[in-house]
């Protein structure tokens, strides 16, 4: 082989070299796609999903703020959505969680695993006399206090006021607003002993009286509210049984036994995040002497976590939603029923 042609083939040797370089310097893959990462939304993982994340990460360059913005744009499917959250939702607070229009959908499945936990539920309440013993000298100490001849401790303010200057109904009622109240006495928390509860548009109070103490004092069972006062939004649906319905959004349950002891509770709710968009979430029925063990481990990866309260959400469609509260507006519909056997005029009461 003459010098000429060996050195055409040194050249061309060198010159493929160089190109086989070029091209694997230059060749795709060194970016990172949108694929390279999970999506991300304004949740929080689960300690699981973040090792996950970590390992990851470990392997690859920090990604470019960019590229993680565009992850985070939310996709105009919702099913797509669903199927791209990761499957453990860890939230800050109630607020984060609601407002996230692509939590995904609870399966077939788990809808039927939260349905028959619900159906379990007695919703339906029984108003209770109490002691028939007792009774009409319970009624006269509730007289009494309806009179404006005795007065109540207030919790609020730790002094005893009476019923005319009771500031639980947004106002203090004179004698003749007192004659438009109704008054509800009967065996509230299943003790035997009858409590007074008086409503007015919305307006609540209770009171219970002490034996011991001999006092009547401002009540509310379970002291939910620490002060005694109840909420407009409250509603007795029997003997131990409150629902809880704030501004027709929430809609809670909750069962007390007659030591006050809540027993009992559900959550179902809705959050409208415009005309078209609803987000409908519901918690498995918790009780007190199962707590921490009501939401079984395998129906987790659908619901998502609120850290503030330590609960467990899952969303539903419409239906499902409509289906649940059905049990909550049976409940209360028999309750308004029940209720007036035990529910009186002012006139009545004082007789």
């Amino acid at each position: 082989m003459n010098r000429k042609k060996m050195t055409v083939i040194i050249l061309a040797i060198f010159f493929l070299t160089v190109a086989g370089v070029l091209y694997k310097a230059g060749r795709p893959g060194i970016r990172i796609s949108r694929t390279d990462f999970p999506r991300w939304s304004r949740t929080e993982l689960s300690e699981s999903s973040e090792a996950g994340a970590d390992e990851r990460t470990a392997a690859s360059e920090e990604p470019d703020a960019n590229i993680i913005q565009n992850q985070a744009e939310e996709p105009e499917n919702l099913e797509e959505a669903a199927d791209s959250e990761p499957s453990c939702r860890v939230y800050a607070n109630m607020a984060e969680l609601r407002d996230n229009r692509n939590l995904p959908y609870v399966d077939e499945e788990v809808f039927g695993i939260i349905k028959a936990a619900y159906l379990k539920v007695d919703f339906e309440g029984e108003f209770d006399k109490g002691n028939p013993d007792i009774y009409k000298e319970y009624r006269e100490i509730f007289q009494r206090l309806v009179r404006n001849e005795a007065p109540y401790l207030d919790r609020k303010t730790g002094e005893e006021t009476y019923l005319k200057d009771c500031t639980s109904f947004g106002y203090s009622p004179e004698t003749a607003e007192l004659e438009s109240f109704e008054y509800i006495f009967f065996d509230i928390e299943g003790d035997g002993m009858q409590e007074l509860f008086i409503r007015n548009s919305g307006r609540n109070a209770a009171f219970k009286y002490d034996p011991e103490e001999e006092k009547i004092i401002s009540w509310h069972i379970g002291l939910d509210g620490s002060d005694g006062s109840w909420g407009p939004w409250e509603t007795l649906i029997g003997t131990g049984k409150v629902q809880n319905n704030i501004l027709m959004k929430d809609f809670n349950y909750y069962q007390y036994d007659e030591s006050e002891k809540k027993v009992c509770s559900t959550t179902i709710l809705f959050q409208a995040l415009n005309s078209e968009n609803m987000v409908y979430l519901v918690r498995i029925p918790e009780y007190a002497d199962r707590e921490g063990e009501e939401v079984p481990e395998k129906i987790k990866s659908q619901g998502s976590f609120e850290q503030n309260n330590e609960k467990w959400y899952f969303r539903v469609t419409k239906e499902q939603y409509e289906e649940l509260l059905q049990l909550h507006w049976d409940a209360y519909e028999a309750a308004e029923e029940k209720i007036k056997e035990v529910t009186y005029t002012y006139e009545k009461f004082l007789e």
